[in-house]
């Protein structure tokens, strides 16, 4: 019988870790197949996952970062995460979507380097704006989600709400009340890779091949003029608070994954800060989004 009860406290620990599941059917070769998402809380198992996505995050083309560091940091904040997989909770992370509050991790060195090339490249007429954020009294987060190419749109609202949600939570349940005070946050930070908004890359004009000077795009000197390539970073840019271009770092080492830079030159990474009333908004916005013609 004590045997049966453990079995059964396990079954309870295991509905614990699941946050949920989502369904969706997927088209392969003109075939209809059933794929099923599941939301978990992270764990340190998911160390390996989560830091293959961070050595693929578009952060590193900008930024020399502590992966290792920071994949730690996210799988050993239970409380508020989402690692979505597909087969399991032993599967690998297809996507995470996370925050870290940076006041909470101020003597970590990854945070440390993020905040010392944010200051860097934010214009000077910015910049006490942006080290009051980054430094001051109130809560500031890092907003890092990562997700492989193939996971489907439909799950973006469904990932943002769950982050805002645990968020939520953890504001009114964390152990302590230092703890549930760290999640009061009043701003998120978080870096989007963008193009031009309107941009000529086919090389033609009205059925001709136009001239071959216009086929170089130029970077846009306006935060404005760039969109982003992601439908919920591209909300995101614009309900930011700040934007601005960061410097790509001229020392900058290949990843892990031993890539170099992988996008054109016409590439922006911009850093954006938002309040989190703006982040909140956002599953409503995608849900607009998915909803539009």
């Amino acid at each position: 019988d004590d045997d049966d009860d453990d079995d059964d406290d396990d079954d309870d620990d295991d509905d614990d870790d699941d946050d949920g599941e989502i369904r969706l059917d997927a088209t392969i070769n003109d075939v209809v197949i059933d794929v099923e998402f599941e939301f978990f809380d992270p764990t340190p198992d998911d160390f390996h996952s989560t830091r293959a996505l961070l050595n693929q995050s578009d952060l590193l083309e900008v930024m020399s970062l502590d992966t290792s560091e920071l994949a730690d940091l996210l799988t050993e904040q239970a409380s508020v995460g989402t690692v979505l997989k597909s087969g399991g909770k032993d599967e690998p992370a297809l996507a995470f979507l996370s925050c870290l509050v940076l006041s909470t991790h101020r003597a970590r060195r990854s945070v440390q380097q993020l905040q010392g090339h944010l200051l860097h490249s934010c214009p000077r007429e910015s910049r006490a704006k942006l080290e009051g954020i980054l430094s001051g009294s109130a809560p500031c987060a890092l907003l890092l989600n990562e997700r492989l190419i193939n996971v489907p749109e439909q799950l973006l609202v469904p990932l943002h709400q769950s982050l805002l949600d645990d968020i939520t939570w953890a504001c009114e349940n964390e152990a302590s009340a230092p703890a549930r005070a760290s999640f009061r946050v009043t701003h998120f930070v978080c870096i989007v890779r963008c193009e031009p908004a309107t941009d000529v890359t086919d090389g033609h004009q009205g059925g001709r091949k136009a001239p071959k000077r216009q086929q170089v795009v130029a970077r846009p000197e306006r935060a404005a003029d760039l969109r982003a390539l992601r439908s919920d970073d591209e909300l995101l840019r614009q309900a930011a608070a700040l934007s601005f271009p960061l410097d790509a770092q001229t020392s900058k080492k290949p990843s892990a994954g031993g890539r170099g830079t992988r996008h054109p030159p016409s590439t922006t990474f911009l850093a954006l800060v938002l309040t989190a009333k703006a982040y909140a908004q956002l599953p409503g916005r995608l849900r607009t989004l998915e909803g539009a013609p």
